[in-house]
């Protein structure tokens, strides 16, 4: 059996682990485990102590500079479910965190955002639109809601994730004055209200999930999307049952498998790139 559970981890290499512990921890995030790696890098794994998905920090020592975010990396954000934005927000700042003004952007939800401490983009994305909050329902924690990549072929990226990795799409968004679309996409068995996947009625629905989901952005001119691991992000990881009937699953496709090894917890693990030349590792929890 290969299959595949969840979303586990998204990884980017930091300069400066203890004030980037210490950032996550301000988004209410918890240091779980620390270890080294198999090239003797530290590694820290924050999350919220309810889920499973992970932020996995790589300590680079030759790293210098901060992380520079550019609309073509193939990189862009991780997002925070809230049910309260503003308290949120309110909260961050008064600790001295700067942090755009929340709005509702278009149809697609109440939002903000602010970088960390080494300028890694985070979105704050409100549960409800704002015309449907209310105080009674903001008592829900945050939690780790979306990991947000782009890809220039989008019909390529879906029939990987979906077709070769068995991932359930839940939700498309055309933003028609961005000239991009979204796609949400999710190890899950959950049905969407509506069978009609840009409708306005999964998208309170979708922010609601008690696991992370995949969201991809794919601009409408197809235009080129740039590598961007030198400059920090390192890969997205997955959960998997069984990487040896895995790996002959991906063969299968005459997809190339990376060698095992030891990763996240020192467990084995394989990595294969996505259509957009994205790092996807997957890790045996069984």
């Amino acid at each position: 059996m290969w299959k595949i559970n969840s979303l586990f981890s998204c990884a980017i290499e930091v300069k400066d682990p203890e004030k980037q512990i210490a950032f996550y921890k301000t988004l209410g995030m918890n240091l779980v485990y620390t270890y080294e790696n198999h090239d003797q890098k530290k590694i820290y794994l924050l999350r919220y102590l309810e889920e499973e998905a992970y932020l996995t920090l790589v300590h680079n020592y030759s790293k210098t500079g901060n992380y520079s975010p550019k609309p073509n990396d193939n990189y862009w954000k991780i997002t925070i479910f809230s049910s309260d934005v503003d308290s949120l927000r309110n909260s961050l700042c008064q600790q001295g965190i700067k942090v755009g003004n929340p709005k509702q952007f278009l149809d697609i939800g109440y939002l903000c955002h602010l970088h960390d401490s080494e300028n890694y983009t985070i979105e704050l994305l409100q549960r409800d639109f704002q015309c449907n909050f209310t105080p009674s329902s903001s008592t829900k924690k945050p939690s780790f809601g979306l990991i947000t990549l782009r890809t220039k072929n989008i019909d390529k990226s879906l029939h990987f994730y979906q077709e070769i990795l068995g991932m359930k799409i839940l939700a498309k968004m055309p933003v028609s004055s961005y000239k991009f679309t979204l796609y949400f996409l999710a190890f899950t068995e959950d049905t969407p209200p509506s069978s009609d996947l840009e409708s306005i009625n999964n998208r309170e629905w979708l922010y609601k999930r008690n696991y992370t989901v995949l969201e991809l952005q794919h601009y409408w001119d197809d235009r080129e999307i740039n590598s961007n691991y030198d400059l920090g992000f390192l890969q997205i990881s997955m959960a998997c049952q069984n990487i040896n009937n895995l790996q002959t699953h991906f063969q299968s496709y005459g997809i190339k498998t990376l060698e095992k090894k030891q990763s996240i917890l020192n467990k084995p693990s394989f990595s294969v790139k996505d259509p957009s030349e994205i790092c996807v590792e997957f890790i045996e929890t069984r």
